[in-house]
C-alpha cells in the first residue's frame, strides 16, 4: 500500500492514509504500553445486550489472549450529563478511586507516542492541531488550575500534565473486528487519528 489522501469535490481532505509510517520499534513501544491495562481490557468486553454498543460486544473480538476496548480522557463529559451545565471530568479509567490504576500507568507509557503523534497532526492538519492544543491548554490553565479546592479539578490537572495529545480522548481497541458502520455523531470537520499497530501478529 502507498500513502494516499481522500478529498471531496470541494477539495476538503476527508482522509489521510499513511500505511507503514510507524516503525516496528514505535509499534512495539505502544504494544508494551498495554501491559498495565490487560486486566482492564479483559473486563471491558460485554455479552450482547439490547442496549450494548458494538464496540464492546464479545462477538466482535478475536478470541485471543489480549482483547478489549477502553476509553481514556483527562477531561470529558460523563454520559448522561448536560454539557452546557456540567463540568468535564477525568474518565473512570484514569480516576484515582479506580481500584485498578493500570490506566494511569498506560498514560505514562504513552507520553512519548502521544507527543510524536501530535507532531504528526501538526504537519498533516495544522489548524486542527492548533485548536486541540488550545483546548487542552485552556482546560488546564482556566479550569483545572484555578480550583485547587475542587478534588475533581485537581485530578484533572494531574492528568492533563501527563496528557501530551492534542485530542482530549483516546480509545484503545485490541484485536477487535469493526463491522461496517456510520458514525452519525461525527462531523466532517472533526477528524480523528487512528492507528493500527501489530506485534507478533496482534492488532491494535
Amino acid at each position: 500500500m502507498t500513502p494516499a489522501v481522500l478529498v471531496d469535490k470541494a477539495g476538503v481532505v476527508l482522509l489521510w492514509s499513511l500505511p507503514e509510517v510507524l516503525s516496528s520499534h514505535f509499534q512495539d513501544l505502544m504494544w508494551e504500553a498495554l501491559n498495565p491495562i490487560n486486566a482492564m481490557l479483559a473486563c471491558s468486553i460485554a455479552e450482547p445486550k439490547a442496549n450494548s454498543t458494538w464496540c464492546m460486544v464479545h462477538s466482535n473480538f478475536e478470541g485471543v489472549d489480549i482483547q478489549g476496548y477502553l476509553n481514556f480522557s483527562p477531561a470529558w463529559f460523563q454520559q448522561g450529563r448536560n454539557a452546557s451545565t456540567s463540568c468535564p471530568e477525568v474518565s473512570a479509567t484514569l480516576k484515582a478511586r479506580n481500584p485498578d490504576q493500570g490506566g494511569r500507568s498506560w498514560l505514562e507509557w504513552m507520553m512519548l507516542p502521544a507527543a510524536v503523534l501530535s507532531v504528526v497532526m501538526a504537519i498533516m492538519h495544522p489548524d486542527l492541531y492548533a485548536t486541540g492544543h488550545e483546548a487542552v491548554v485552556h482546560l488546564y490553565q482556566d479550569l483545572a488550575i484555578p480550583h485547587p479546592d475542587e478534588p475533581a479539578l485537581v485530578e484533572m490537572a494531574e492528568m492533563l500534565r501527563l496528557w501530551l495529545s492534542v485530542f482530549t480522548a483516546a480509545s484503545v481497541m485490541v484485536n477487535r473486528s469493526t463491522p461496517f458502520h456510520r458514525n452519525s455523531h461525527h462531523g466532517q470537520q472533526w477528524p480523528s487519528l487512528e492507528m493500527a499497530i501489530s506485534s507478533g501478529g496482534n492488532q491494535w
